[in-house]
């Protein structure tokens, strides 16, 4: 098959190893050495199965406040049915539009499932949609999206013009009592 390296030896502890070896490899091949006058083969059977994974979502939709020290985060529960242990290395949160994947992110591991945390500086902006991309042997999995809402917050922006709209009310009290005193004409 094209695009396996094989590396072996002529040993009794004969191994052979395909580099990178997918399900589309399965199948049986013949392997041959030519040595200083000897010449060797042999059929070799590659047996191979889908690495097939569950991946369900931790919560969805999930719903954050912009601006707030309060936990937000996307995540996934991921298991390969063959037992093999995804890591954190193979999993990483895309946001997701029109079909494609765009701001990719290594996702962090906690407590079972693979997660993108969002900060106490995320915006309406950050809303959409998010996938987890796993990548094993080359292969890419793309879960369902988790759909991330982003809510404005009311306590974040509005402190600040409220001390700004006093002090112009204090102002325009001041500016027209002294238009009125100036305006006495005295007798």
């Amino acid at each position: 098959s094209s695009g396996i390296n094989a590396e072996w030896s002529l040993r009794p502890d004969t191994k052979i190893t395909f580099k990178p070896a997918g399900t589309e490899d399965a199948g049986t091949c013949t392997c041959s050495a030519k040595g200083i006058g000897t010449e060797d083969s042999d059929d070799v059977e590659l047996i191979g199965g889908d690495n097939e994974l569950t991946i369900k979502e931790v919560a969805n939709p999930v719903e954050c406040m912009e601006k707030t020290k309060k936990d937000c985060r996307t995540g996934w529960t991921i298991e390969s049915a063959n037992g093999n242990k995804v890591t954190s290395k193979q999993v990483k949160v895309c946001k997701f539009n029109n079909g494609k994947t765009s701001s990719c992110k290594p996702s962090k591991s906690s407590k079972g499932a693979f997660e993108r945390k969002f900060g106490k500086k995320r915006k309406i902006a950050h809303g959409g949609e998010y996938v987890a991309v796993v990548t094993i042997d080359g292969v890419e999995t793309v879960s369902d999206p988790i759909t991330l809402n982003i809510i404005a917050n009311p306590d974040k922006g509005k402190g600040n013009n409220k001390d700004k709209e006093d002090k112009k009310d204090k102002e325009d009290k001041k500016e027209k009592s002294t238009d009125c005193d100036s305006a006495l004409i005295p007798l």
